[in-house]
C-alpha cells in the first residue's frame, strides 16, 4: 500500500487495483493511476471530514461510500448520476474494486457523529476511526464520560481478533493529555501494526508530545510521526 496523509483526517491509499481517499475537505489529491477505480469514503458530514465538492472533483471510475447522515446534503442530479452507497453503523457492506476483486467493509458506530471504518482489500486490513473516539474533554460531565467511555471501549472491542495492518486514530491536541487517551485504549483492546495519527487540530508537536508521554509505551514503535501534510509511506 502507498499511503499519503493529506490533510487532518484526510487520507489516500493507494492498492495495487484500486485507491481510496477518506475524509477528504483540503489540500492536495495524489494523481489517480489509469485503470484504477476510486473509492471516495467521508464518515460523516462534518465540515472538516466532507467537502461537498469531492462529489465534482474525479472523472473516471469512482464510487463513493458515504455515512447516511450526508445524504441530505446530496443534490439529486449527483444521486442520479454517480454511484453512491449511504452507509449506518454496525453493518457489512461488499464493493467490487474494478478490476476483478473485493474491497469488504464494516461500519462502527461513532461516539460524535456518523461512522468509523474497517476496510480489506488485497489481503491488508484498514482502519479509519473517523470521528470514533475517545472524547474526555474537561467540562464533561460525570454520567457522559461513563457512557464515553463503555461505548467506545464496546465499539473498538468489536475488532478484538483483527490483525490490523494500519490503523487512523484521532489524536486531537485540544483536549491536552486527554487527547492520548484514544490510542492508549484502542492498542490495549486490538492487534494493530501501524498507527497514523489523524484530526490534527493542533499540529503536528501533540504528536511528539505523545510519544514522549508514558501513555506511548505500549505503541510508540507503531507510531507514524507524521510532520506535515502530504505526508507519504508505505506499507
Amino acid at each position: 500500500m502507498k499511503i499519503t496523509f493529506i490533510a487532518h483526517s484526510g487520507v489516500f491509499i493507494e492498492f495495487e487495483k484500486c485507491c481510496i481517499l477518506i475524509d477528504y475537505y483540503r489540500g492536495e489529491v495524489p494523481s489517480i493511476p489509469e485503470g484504477k477505480k476510486l473509492f471516495v469514503m467521508a464518515s460523516h458530514g462534518h465540515g472538516d471530514h466532507f467537502n461537498p465538492a469531492v462529489m465534482k472533483k474525479f472523472g473516471g471510475d469512482r464510487e463513493y461510500i458515504l455515512s447516511e447522515d450526508i445524504k441530505s446534503r446530496i443534490g439529486v442530479k449527483d444521486r442520479e448520476s454517480l454511484k453512491i452507497t449511504f452507509v449506518r453503523a454496525g453493518e457489512e457492506y461488499t464493493f467490487s474494486d474494478g478490476n476483478g476483486g473485493e474491497l469488504i467493509l464494516r461500519t462502527l458506530f461513532s461516539t460524535d457523529e456518523g461512522v468509523a471504518f474497517l476496510i480489506k482489500c488485497e489481503g491488508k486490513t484498514v482502519y479509519h476511526a473517523g470521528d470514533l473516539n475517545l472524547w474526555i474533554w474537561e467540562d464533561n460531565e460525570a454520567q457522559y464520560d461513563r457512557w464515553m467511555r463503555e461505548t467506545y471501549s464496546a465499539e473498538i472491542g468489536k475488532l478484538k481478533g483483527e490483525k490490523i495492518d494500519l490503523a487512523f486514530l484521532p489524536l486531537d491536541g485540544r483536549m491536552g493529555k486527554r487527547g492520548f487517551c484514544g490510542i492508549e485504549e484502542f492498542v490495549k483492546i486490538n492487534r494493530v501494526e501501524k498507527i497514523c495519527p489523524i484530526h490534527l487540530f493542533t499540529g503536528f508537536d501533540f504528536i511528539d508530545k505523545f510519544l514522549n508521554d508514558s501513555a506511548s509505551i505500549g505503541c510508540r514503535e507503531k507510531i507514524l510521526r507524521v510532520d506535515r501534510e502530504d505526508y507519504k509511506f508505505e506499507i
